[in-house]
């Protein structure tokens, strides 16, 4: 099945769907075993949050004010990255606020998406992410 752009991410929780169950185990499993990204909360009916916690992050690089923000840096980063995942056009999310910190979100209700179409999202989100990191100081 071909993505168009700005299609969203893959269904874990089609409501109604008797598979939707496995649907959701799946695709958690998927959000959980990327190395490059956290669930922010467990997923809601077809609701997932998460956010770009590249690998090796320690949260240690020097803000433009000289600190050291670690959380607060890691919320920038993925403002910057919604805004990347937006301009660039080859998939969509939206953003939401958990516990204070900033986060991408995936609302999926197209039952014709698939896995493969969570991966592409982790995929395109984890390749603008490390552009955004190489692109300027968190």
């Amino acid at each position: 099945m071909a993505v168009t752009p700005a299609r969203t991410a893959s269904s874990w929780a089609a409501n109604a769907s008797p598979s939707s169950s496995a649907r959701a185990e799946r695709n958690v499993h998927t959000w959980n075993e990327h190395p490059d990204f956290e669930l922010m909360c467990e997923p809601r009916l077809s609701i997932c949050c998460f956010r770009y916690r590249p690998a090796g992050w320690d949260g240690t690089r020097p803000t433009s004010s000289g600190s050291t923000g670690g959380e607060e840096q890691l919320d920038r980063l993925n403002e910057r990255l919604m805004t990347a995942i937006h301009a660039d056009g080859r998939v969509y999310g939206s953003n939401a606020v958990d516990d204070g910190r900033f986060g991408l979100r995936a609302c999926i209700v197209n039952f014709r998406t698939e896995a493969e179409d969570v991966e592409r999202l982790l995929a395109v989100a984890a390749e603008l992410g490390e552009l955004e990191q190489q692109r300027r100081v968190v």
